[in-house]
């Protein structure tokens, strides 16, 4: 009965001493960054890009067709911005209309304008609605 009860004793003072040893031995991982070094940014170079001119490589079919280009819902690019998008949509036959408010005085509401558009186009785009 002694002999367990020493056993017993014996067990917590063992298992104390190797967590302390743990504890104090163990590697915990400690990091410790490099000090970090200030560059203006006047000071560094960028890379320059080539940057070509976009060209119509001509050889995609012309088709012809409606493209209604959503203005109403103020889209994130302003009307000039999408000239480029707008003229090469053009070259291959498509007519483009850009709806926005001026249509809508000829309309009772904004659903039977685009109603009405939607009748007749073969592709409808809206870019980013900003609402």
């Amino acid at each position: 009965m002694a002999r367990k009860l020493l056993l017993l004793g014996l067990l917590p003072i063992a298992a104390g001493i190797t967590f302390a040893g743990l504890f104090f031995f163990y590697y915990r991982g400690n990091y410790v960054p490099s000090p970090s070094v200030e560059i203006p940014f006047e000071q560094i170079d960028a890379p320059k890009l080539a940057v070509a001119p976009a060209t119509d490589s001509g050889t995609a079919s012309v088709q012809g067709g409606l493209l209604v280009i959503d203005a109403l819902h103020q889209n994130y690019f302003a009307e000039s911005e999408i000239v480029t998008l707008s003229t090469w949509v053009a070259n291959r036959g498509y007519d483009v209309d850009i709806v926005d408010e001026n249509d809508l005085d000829d309309y009772p509401g904004t659903l039977s304008l685009l109603e009405e558009k939607l009748k007749q186009a073969d592709s409808f785009l809206v870019m980013m609605p900003q609402e």
